[in-house]
């Protein structure tokens, strides 16, 4: 069994949580627990290049890397594309949301919901963070 201080899903929601709250380090200290505890989860490399968008090549390797292990998620690839967008990879952007546009083609009407509520989520968090 999986200890929920170990599980990374819950990770990144104890971050959610503490950035809603203003505690940006708390936040940041939970997703760094997340990527350390499993390098390969696509939205725990997502998240970490969020927290680090003041060094935005850092930034872009580990948002390559959640692409890459997130490939065929119109979600993840989404997102993914919309911070490219704010660390200046307007091509790299492009070439993922091409990429989620055809995965999206592929979904359902719940797989747009879906996007259009982590959007919403993930602009939450980038607000949050670049007013650190």
């Amino acid at each position: 069994m999986i200890r929920a201080g170990n599980n990374v899903e819950h990770l990144l929601e104890k971050a959610a949580e503490a950035a809603a709250d203003g505690r940006a380090d708390a936040a940041r200290r939970f997703v760094r627990r997340a990527v350390s505890l499993d390098p390969e989860h696509a939205m725990a490399q997502l998240h970490w290049a969020i927290e680090l968008l003041d060094e935005p090549k850092l930034a872009r390797h580990h948002l390559r890397r959640a692409a890459e292990l997130g490939h065929g998620d119109p979600v993840l690839e989404y997102q993914v594309a919309w911070v490219l967008v704010d660390v200046g990879d307007a091509d790299g952007a492009l070439s993922i949301a091409r990429r989620a546009q055809r995965h999206l083609d592929e979904a359902d009407a719940d797989d747009i919901t879906g996007l259009v509520l982590a959007l919403l989520a993930l602009k939450a968090r980038l607000r949050a963070v670049r007013e650190l």
